[in-house]
This record gives structure tokens, sequence and C-alpha cells, in this order.
């Protein structure tokens, strides 16, 4: 039989152990003086090392795994079952034959097994499980673990819909009474608020049609004589529209009266004819002619107003879209040939 001398590393006790009993422990021991665990394996010492006068061998200490308290299981939702575990003490030869890996040495007489002691010692398997481990018959062979599989739930592979109930807690309607009194003084703000509402709507809106009231006129002409005799109230005036881009002077002609001579002056007649082309009435326009010589130089610049070039009855009438005027004027100029002359046409 083989032996192998180990030594506690608590407080240095020496003694000798099988190479069976360290393989059914999986090489754990108890120190039979301290009882200190420790595996025998790491602390294995040579028989040379070990004093000349030995003590009665001791009776070395076997670990016997035993069950851990069973845990209360939690109470969260959807937990379900861990798998068991269970210790078989059925180990086959292969597998112990494997585990021999000391020399062989002649053993001295068989060390006479004791009693086997129950110990809190577990091992990591065990102390990273859930559920408790389950001992089998005590035996002198490998401790094997098996993991049952009977308590697993199945797998749910489909949504199940979900069959709770909604709970809802009907409150009483809170019931706001209102004062009789707060309701009778309020009734009679709302008539003033709308009220003053139009108010603002209709002096707003007369002050859009005072500033605009040309505008509004021209656009829509049938509004003028409603806009003239508000204006005649108001002391304000509707004019017409000034669009100078759209007069068109036409036909323009200077031609020296024969015979005239009068103080060193020389009497002329200025033709032309002026169109509107706007699709509204406008104002008449004021007419700037000026006169060149041979040079081009300005000789003198002479502005026509309406009054001077339109008949008395034409003065209170506007410039009609479309129509057309021929203006014949007479010009007096000093002592001077004139040999060219431009009109232009503005609104003052």
């Amino acid at each position: 039989m083989i032996e192998l001398t180990t030594q506690c590393p608590q407080c240095q006790h020496q003694f000798d152990v099988t190479l069976e009993q360290l393989q059914q422990r999986k090489g754990l021991l108890r120190c039979p003086r301290c009882a200190q665990i420790f595996d025998a394996y790491e602390c294995a010492v040579a028989k040379a090392q070990t004093a000349p006068s030995v003590s009665p061998i001791t009776e070395p200490v076997i670990l016997t795994p035993t069950p851990s308290p069973t845990p209360t299981p939690s109470a969260t939702p959807g937990s379900s079952k861990t798998p068991s575990f269970s210790i078989s003490a059925a180990a086959s030869d292969s597998e112990s034959e494997s585990q021999s890996h000391f020399i062989s040495q002649p053993a001295s007489a068989p060390i006479a097994e004791g009693p086997q002691i129950k110990t809190r010692a577990q091992t990591a398997a065990a102390m990273r499980s859930s559920q408790p481990i389950q001992s089998a018959t005590e035996s002198d062979q490998d401790i094997r673990v098996y993991l049952s599989q009977d308590g697993r739930p199945e797998p749910r592979w489909q949504a199940q819909p979900d069959t709770s109930v909604p709970h809802f807690s009907a409150e009483p309607r809170r019931v706001v009474a209102l004062d009789e009194s707060s309701s009778t003084d309020h009734g009679w703000s709302r008539p003033l608020w709308v009220l003053l509402v139009w108010v603002l709507v209709v002096m707003t809106a007369l002050q859009l049609l005072y500033v605009y009231r040309a505008q509004i006129a021209n656009t829509v002409s049938f509004t003028r004589p409603v806009l003239q005799r508000l204006c005649e109230g108001l002391g304000c005036t509707i004019p017409y529209m000034r669009t100078v881009e759209a007069i068109e002077i036409r036909q323009s002609s200077l031609q020296q009266q024969p015979n005239f001579e009068q103080k060193g002056q020389y009497a002329y007649v200025l033709q032309l004819q002026l169109k509107n082309t706007l699709a509204w009435a406008q104002e008449w326009p004021t007419l700037v002619v000026s006169f060149t010589d041979a040079s081009a130089a300005a000789l003198a610049t002479l502005p026509i107003e309406p009054q001077q070039y339109l008949a008395p009855s034409q003065r209170q009438r506007p410039f009609e879209p479309g129509a057309q005027l021929t203006i014949r004027l007479p010009v007096l100029l000093p002592n001077k040939k004139i040999n060219g002359f431009t009109v232009e046409k503005y609104y003052p």
C-alpha cells in the first residue's frame, strides 16, 4: 500500500496517509491535532524530514461533505426552479488509476481507519450551487456530482396573453360650488369686453381707411364718392394716382411766330400731345421745357403747371385712363435764337 507523509501547515504536525484515502477525499484532510483542513498533496513532505522519534500514528481525520442547509426560495416574480445536484459514490476504476500519479513505495503496516467525522467542508461546486448537496451512501470511492433536470421548467416558445385584470379605483367627482354673488358680478363684464373689442376693431378700420384712402379710391372707383363725402367732413382730400412713367409725350414741336418782335423778345408756339397709358385716372403732371442753342448749351428753363396748359373746364377733372390731350401754348423768350428744346414731366 502506498503511503504519503504530509504536514499540517498550521501546527507542523506530520502524519502518514495512504494514497487511496487521499483519492477518496480529493486530498482534503483535517489535522488530528489542531483540526485544520488542508490539501495533503500540497503539504506532502519527504521521509527524511520526519523526526527520529515517531509518535504513535494517529488516525487521520477523513472529510465527508455534509448537506448544506436548504436556502429559502426568493419571492421574486418569474423565478423558476434551479436544477438540483446529487452526489453519487459510483466511481470507475479507470478514473482512480488516472488520478494516482505518485511513485509506489514499500508500505509499512496499514493504518487502521477510524470512524469518519462529518465536517463543514464543502467542495467548490457545492458552495457555488444554490441547491443543497445530497450525499449518497458513504463509501471509500470518489465523489461525483450529477445535475438533475427533473425540476427544470419547459421553455416557452410562444407569447402567452396577459391574463391579469387591471385595477381601477373610482374617485368621487369633485364638485366646485360657485358663489352666486361672484357669478352675478362677472356677468356684466363679458358684454363690456365684447363692446370694447368691437370699438377697437372699428377704430382700427377707420385709421386704415384714412391712411389708404387714395389707394382704395383709385383701385375701387365706385368708393370714391363715398370717401369724398367722408373727407369733406374731415377736411382731407383724395388725390388721384401719380404714375409719371405711364404718361407719354408725343408729337412735340416749337415754332417761331413770324413778324412778331416786341422789346427784344421772340414769340414761339409750343405744341405737344400727352397720353395716359395707365388703367386708372391720374393727376395732371407739371411740364418742364428746357431750351438750348446750337452748342447744346441751356438757354432757359420754363416750368408749365397744369393751370397754364389746361382749360378751366378740364382743371376739375383728372387725366382719364387712355385719354389724349393736345397742348398749344405760346412762349416768349429773350433776344436769343433757339436751336432745340426738351420736355420733361413730373409730379411736385
